[in-house]
């Protein structure tokens, strides 16, 4: 797995959705998780992942509840709320401190795909910043042991 591949989390109740999305990601050589409900990400979900994609309106434990639980596990975790309600995003935007952006459904995956390279973009910035950030502690050091 290359260091710049993405792990991706899908948390949707409706399966046709998810393995839509599922494949559609594979496809396009994104490493995807797919989970059926809040409660069995937060059971099964063991190492942070680069993105997860949650839906709203989940039975039992929704989207908003589930992200609250995973920003206290995870707080650096970036995640979108997916909804296929329309007006779920006037009701969602009084709970953003949760959440890093909101999607709606769709089939198209244009809005998913816009989503999904710019998380990859702040990846490899922070991975370019990391590597700066290396060197100049190197070369701060070096001159340490030169003098």
């Amino acid at each position: 797995m290359s260091i710049l591949n993405m792990n991706i989390c899908l948390v949707d109740d409706d399966p046709l959705y998810t393995d839509f999305l599922s494949k559609s990601l594979k496809n396009k050589k994104y490493d995807v998780t797919c989970f059926s409900s809040g409660i069995q990400i937060l059971d099964e979900l063991y190492h942070k992942p680069d993105l997860i994609f949650i839906d709203v309106q989940m039975d039992i434990m929704d989207g908003i509840q589930t992200t609250r639980i995973l920003k206290k596990k995870w707080p650096s975790v970036k995640i979108v709320l997916i909804s296929s309600n329309e007006r779920a995003e006037n009701t969602i935007l009084l709970h953003s401190i949760f959440y890093d952006s909101f999607e709606p459904k769709s089939k198209d995956m244009a809005g998913m795909l816009k989503q999904l390279n710019h998380f990859k973009r702040r990846k490899v910035l922070l991975l370019f910043l990391k590597v700066i950030a290396i060197s100049i502690l190197a070369v701060v050091l070096y001159f340490f042991w030169l003098i």
